[in-house]
């Protein structure tokens, strides 16, 4: 959602400077800040750069992100030598953008099986597993 509403903006500036008298000045290029490099964060950078007319009026793209690691909500911790996925580890297949943002950089996906047993799901309240 917020995709789309940057790039009209983009291009609606860029527009109506062309529009103008040729006294004008161009637009100084700008810096891009996003906040957050979870899915919505990284695919707005990713689009942004992309689809940005050349020669571009953004001079950067700058992420702020929190943790060391990019992914949001997207995670995995390690318990007594273990990995666990601790995040937004699922995306649902009707998940359009998404699923196209994965596939459009070649990510891997690890499908669920049916057959895995019961004990491969648990839920963690910070100090046990109560399912």
């Amino acid at each position: 959602v917020l995709l789309p509403c940057l790039l009209s903006l983009l291009f609606v500036s860029l527009s109506s400077a062309g529009s103008g008298a040729s006294a004008t000045p161009p637009p100084l290029p700008a810096t891009v800040c996003i906040v957050g490099s979870g899915i919505s964060g990284a695919s707005l950078a990713y689009f942004l750069r992309k689809y940005s007319p050349s020669p571009s009026p953004i001079a950067g793209i700058r992420i702020f992100e929190r943790n060391a690691v990019v992914g949001g909500r997207m995670a995995t911790i390690n318990i007594g030598g273990e990995t666990f996925e601790a995040g937004a580890s699922i995306i649902h297949p009707k998940n359009y953008h998404v699923s196209n943002f994965t596939s459009l950089l070649k990510l891997r996906r690890r499908l669920g099986d049916d057959n895995d047993d019961s004990d491969s799901l648990g839920v963690w309240d910070g100090k046990r597993f109560v399912v």
